[in-house]
């Protein structure tokens, strides 16, 4: 079908399949580019979602670390960023991004991991 197209869930999809391998890294990079296929197009088949912050964010906990912890707190801050300045409601965080945070930083083994998963429920 020519008239075939991506949308969200297609983007999701992908994304979801890069955290099952724990390529955190290429799943980030796709939902950038999600994010800017949007942009571009405003086509409302391509409104980016928690879905897909959340399994890009659920990506980087899985790959543990410091590092993981961190590129998933920086997403969730993104998701409720563009969630405020957007007003678009599928981006608003609810319990499945702030957990991935917390385990996260649970998995980080970081000194400080526990005291940064506190900030994260106030």
């Amino acid at each position: 079908n020519t008239n075939a197209k991506p949308n969200a869930y297609c983007y999701a999809t992908v994304i979801d399949a890069y955290g099952r391998i724990r390529k955190a890294v290429e799943a980030e990079q796709v939902l950038e580019r999600f994010i800017k296929e949007y942009e571009a197009s405003e086509d409302p088949d391509m409104r980016p979602d928690s879905v897909a912050f959340t399994s890009t964010i659920n990506a980087w906990s899985k790959r543990g670390g410091y590092e993981g912890a961190i590129r998933a707190e920086a997403l969730l801050e993104k998701m409720h960023r563009l969630f405020i300045t957007t007003g678009n409601e599928m981006l608003e965080p609810h319990t499945f991004p702030f957990t991935s945070v917390l385990h996260a930083w649970a998995r980080s083994r970081e000194k400080m991991a526990a005291r940064r998963a506190e900030t994260i429920l106030m």
